[in-house]
């Protein structure tokens, strides 16, 4: 049950990365570099997704950085033969120095945290599940 909530938050997240990436929409001139907190926030996200679903894997956070930071680069690729979208090294730095930085969080493990969230989350939807069928 746990692996079908995460790798959904892995999709809902590369979805998100998808359209943001791959649609003709720009970011604001606030005079903030929304664009790089943007891709650093997402890849950030996007490892962080994947190490929790890794968690009882045989995949380290090193895989789960890389897998990110590659995913970046794809969709930078990707940007390059769209002719609203162009292609940026700026772009893909950010994407793997944000995948990245879930490397942080062996020293803090946070993910062991997570998933026990995750059960007990998962433990009282089931039973409120329960307890409604039975009327």
């Amino acid at each position: 049950m746990r692996d079908y909530l995460n790798i959904s938050i892995v999709i809902s997240i590369l979805v998100i990365i998808s359209y943001l990436s791959l649609s003709p929409i720009s970011t604001p001139n606030t005079g903030l570099p929304v664009s790089y907190i943007a891709h650093f926030g997402m890849y950030f996200s996007l490892a962080g997704a994947l190490l929790v679903y890794f968690h009882e894997k045989n995949h380290t956070h090193l895989d789960a950085a890389v897998l990110a930071g590659m995913t970046g680069l794809f969709f930078e690729l990707v940007q390059s033969q769209i002719g609203y979208r162009t292609f940026s090294f700026s772009d893909i730095a950010i994407n793997f120095i944000g995948a990245g930085l879930i490397l942080v969080e062996q020293r803090v493990p946070v993910v062991h945290q997570v998933v026990m969230l995750e059960d007990d989350f998962l433990e009282k939807i089931f039973l409120t599940l329960l307890s409604f069928l039975k009327f």
